[in-house]
């Protein structure tokens, strides 16, 4: 999955200050291995590097009636790799965060189906930097999405009293971008805690760190420092960290994560983008 229309928000910033709270486990430091086909919380410290697609998800964004344009965005935003990651399965009700044009909310309401439910939440400060909302409105117009519940909520308090008993939270918003644009982090992810129900999950994305300029940089070292203190701030809500997906990126190369102390970081690894999921105990 590429960046979409609220991703383009994002302000990298290096070196950010840790943050109280509890020590989070390391996942940078162990052996990659891979999620086949399963939409169950993958309990280790590894980082999920490939996904074999589900089936499931397959057969989603192969529905004859989805819209090209959608169609075209598939490859670029790796729908069905998020669909398997995320564990999305008829009958769930999820909460995404951060919808934006709306692209990743059709696919999670044909996932759901009609015995699910999908809060797609709209923050009306991003969608005054984005103007998407017309956008987005015609797309819940679409027989497809009649599990979506469109919210217009901020991020500091993404849903209403009814949506509760979620089994998934999705923050579509890189994560250091709702600190740069002054979003109260710690009251959303505490937010999505007390709406999640126990053994729910909650995901968020972010990017790998981006560097410019011809000093040598540890780029392991450097994203290591980076998704630690997102962790951190996230299991201060308390939540347990599960794992983390290195699968969105550019490069389909398996040896991109590797190129460590390079001089001059290629845009490709600049944009590149994890996602770091947690379970409520």
């Amino acid at each position: 999955m590429r960046s979409q229309t609220f991703l383009i928000l994002t302000v990298a910033t290096l070196g950010a200050a840790c943050n109280a709270g509890p020590t989070p486990r390391d996942a940078s430091t162990v052996p990659d291995v891979p999620i086949h086909n399963t939409a169950a919380v993958v309990e280790n410290d590894h980082a999920v590097t490939e996904v074999e697609d589900s089936p499931a998800s397959i057969a989603v964004l192969g529905a004859p009636d989805r819209d090209p344009r959608d169609r075209a965005l598939d490859a670029r935003y790796q729908g069905a790799d998020l669909l398997t990651f995320l564990g999305v399965r008829p009958g769930m009700r999820v909460a995404e965060l951060a919808a934006g044009g709306g692209y990743l909310t059709e696919l999670l309401a044909r996932t759901v189906g009609s015995d699910g439910r999908v809060f797609a939440n709209e923050p009306p400060s991003l969608v005054a930097r984005t103007q998407v909302g017309a956008a987005f409105a015609e797309r819940l117009a679409r027989p497809a999405n009649a599990p979506v519940a469109r919210v217009d909520r901020e991020l500091a308090s993404p849903l209403p009293s009814h949506a509760r008993e979620i089994e998934l939270v999705y923050l579509d918003l890189p994560y250091r971008s709702a600190e740069a644009l002054g979003i109260d982090t710690s009251a959303m992810n505490h937010a999505a805690f007390n709406a999640l129900v126990p053994g729910g999950t909650y995901v968020v994305v972010d990017f790998r760190p981006r560097v410019k300029g011809p000093a040598p940089i540890d780029l392991h070292a450097l994203h290591t420092e980076e998704s630690t203190n997102v962790r951190r701030q996230v299991e201060a809500a308390g939540f347990r960290f599960v794992t983390e997906g290195r699968f969105l990126r550019n490069d389909p190369s398996p040896n991109e994560w590797d190129a460590i102390l390079a001089p001059n970081p290629t845009p490709l690894e600049e944009q590149d983008r994890f996602l770091l999921k947690f379970v409520k105990p």
